[in-house]
């Protein structure tokens, strides 16, 4: 029985835009499987909203609110993500392609729900909806795909811009007063968009710097352990080879000859006393 794997090699943070790691096919298949969820995590809770929204609103105003253009644009968002997760959840999708379709899901959904501001224009609070619409999009987003910081402070910090024009606009339209004006307006709601984009930044060290130590932990020198082995050891690729090895951790392979009485172990560069390779066949 043979086992047979693609050749791995350490992982290069040079290797894809904004650092996201697709180093292998099982790197690759991970980032889209993320992507599925964060797509599917906004649908669910966007269509939650809208659905009870809508029948609030049609419950005390008719019918014609369901049609109101800050719904539509609500919709909008909706479809977006909803995209996103039809799409990411077919097939085999390249990282390239992958990384365009994460940040253009997150970006537009979330520019989607400014225009839902801007177009609640005669709502006290529609600054105030739309921050935390964004906010509860982006920090899905954050915890759902294992980012690097730079890249998600990036996407993080294009999504969070719709509420401080939306904020400098709804206050100029509104009596001035001493806390409240168009300048102090923008400048609270870009305090709260700057405050969603460190939370997200964090959230996105954390969660990747733990992908990060589980990949190196199953890393043996040269070799990635990949699954346990029949024999006692763990299937494993090595960089330059086109067949897995069986690594033995703490022992001689089973098919190993035994030495010769007296015989010396001979150490190379890469030998290791308590590591056994052989081709993972059987």
């Amino acid at each position: 029985m043979d086992f047979s794997s693609s050749p791995s090699r350490p992982p290069s943070r040079g290797s894809s835009l904004l650092g996201v790691p697709r180093h292998s096919e099982e790197g690759r298949a991970f980032y889209q499987e993320r992507v599925a969820l964060f797509s599917r995590v906004a649908f669910a809770l966007s269509a939650s909203f809208l659905v009870l929204l809508t029948a609030l609103g049609a419950a005390t105003n008719g019918l014609m609110h369901v049609l109101s253009p800050a719904h539509l644009a609500h919709l909008a968002s909706l479809a977006i993500v909803g995209a996103g997760w039809f799409f990411a959840r077919r097939g085999r999708i390249e990282a390239n392609l992958l990384e365009v379709m994460d940040a253009a899901v997150l970006v537009f959904a979330c520019v989607s729900f400014g225009v839902m501001g801007f177009l609640l224009e005669n709502e006290p609070d529609a600054v105030y909806v739309t921050i935390m619409a964004i906010t509860l999009t982006t920090i899905s987003h954050a915890i759902a795909v294992p980012s690097r910081k730079a890249r998600q402070v990036v996407l993080t910090g294009i999504a969070v811009l719709p509420p401080i024009p939306l904020a400098y606009l709804h206050s100029a339209a509104q009596p001035l007063t001493p806390m409240h004006g168009p300048l102090m307006d923008s400048f609270v709601a870009t305090l709260w968009c700057a405050s969603v984009v460190c939370l997200a930044a964090l959230a996105s060290r954390v969660i990747y710097g733990l992908h990060e130590q589980v990949r190196e932990a199953k890393s043996f020198g040269q070799y990635v352990l990949e699954e346990p082995h029949n024999r006692g050891g763990y299937e494993g690729a090595r960089a330059g080879l086109s067949h897995a090895c069986a690594v033995y951790r703490g022992g001689r392979s089973p098919a190993a000859p035994p030495r010769k009485a007296g015989g010396r172990l001979r150490r190379g560069r890469d030998s290791n006393p308590r590591q056994s390779l052989t081709p993972a066949s059987a």
